[in-house]
């Protein structure tokens, strides 16, 4: 793979390329399609190339825990896990707006990992979220915050629908170049105090500051750091501290805790997202939804 590595061109990516190809990323979402049929057809490989390698360089500079310090005017939208459900990020995109009116958080797992695809599957298309995703924040970096998730390893997304995909476009370079990105995106974020992460609190963070010090890629032989990035994508909030203080909903497919260092913890279910609207310091709305002949209806969670 190696070897195809391709050369980001220097110049692209400008405004006015990025607006051209988010409207050829939304005019694709209108067709129908599932992975089969992504993004190749909106974007041309010299184009994704260039987005994949311009929000790796985007993400580099970006600390390990981001620090949003105030609540957008419009509101701060909280997203969970896709998984590659192209046509459900688009409708939540529709619903909120696009930026600026909004900050949008992704909290990771863009990128379908199941192995083969089910029967009666939702349509997925895995390269079209993450170019989108990538997209968004390029155009807007002030306004976009991506996190990783556990599914933005390669460890993880080897051999599903997601580096399938690639394969059967003859896009295996594009693999290893999104895989790179992901290896810069931060792990954290927090909103004004409330902190967001894909995955649980990690014992080996003692401060925030020890989570910015985090250089990332993070090397595998430094044990400390490994574990710490498998605490953050990969374990659940322990409910059964004393110092939680909020409330716990097992039969939903989220989980929201409020801590007296104002910590604000979601996760959601991989088989149906969610959204998570913050609009001022204390207030919360949930919402998820559904699909009914093709329609997304969206709904309140109480």
């Amino acid at each position: 793979m190696n070897g195809n590595t391709r050369v980001c061109q220097p110049g692209c990516c400008v405004v006015e390329e990025l607006n051209m190809m988010l409207t050829a990323l939304l005019q694709h979402a209108k067709k129908g399609h599932d992975d089969r049929f992504g993004s190749y057809d909106a974007l041309s490989p010299i184009q994704m190339n260039a987005v994949a390698h311009r929000a790796k360089e985007l993400f580099q500079v970006e600390l390990t825990l981001v620090n949003i310090r105030h609540f957008h005017p419009g509101g701060t939208v909280v997203i969970g896990d896709l998984d590659g459900a192209f046509d459900d990020l688009i409708a939540i995109v529709c619903r909120y707006g696009f930026p600026p009116n909004k900050h949008y958080v992704f909290m990771g797992n863009f990128v379908n990992v199941e192995k083969r695809r089910k029967k009666a599957s939702r349509a997925i298309d895995s390269i079209s979220c993450v170019m989108f995703i990538f997209l968004m924040k390029l155009r807007f970096p002030n306004h976009v915050t991506v996190l990783r998730g556990m599914n933005e390893t390669a460890d993880r997304n080897m051999n599903t629908r997601f580096s399938k995909q690639c394969e059967e476009y003859g896009l295996s370079w594009l693999y290893d170049r999104i895989n790179k990105a992901f290896d810069q995106l931060p792990l954290a974020c927090t909103v004004h105090g409330y902190f967001i992460a894909h995955g649980g609190i990690s014992q080996f963070i003692k401060t925030r500051g020890s989570l910015k010090d985090v250089h990332r890629p993070i090397d595998k032989h430094e044990m400390t750091n490994t574990l710490l990035l498998n605490d953050l994508l990969n374990s659940k909030l322990d409910l059964n501290l004393e110092d939680i203080s909020g409330r716990a909903r097992p039969d939903l497919d989220s989980i929201t805790a409020w801590t007296p260092s104002r910590l604000c913890w979601r996760r959601s279910c991989v088989t149906r997202p969610s959204v998570h609207k913050m609009t001022s310091l204390m207030e919360a709305q949930f919402c998820t939804w559904a699909r009914t002949n093709g329609t997304v209806q969206f709904g309140p969670r109480t």
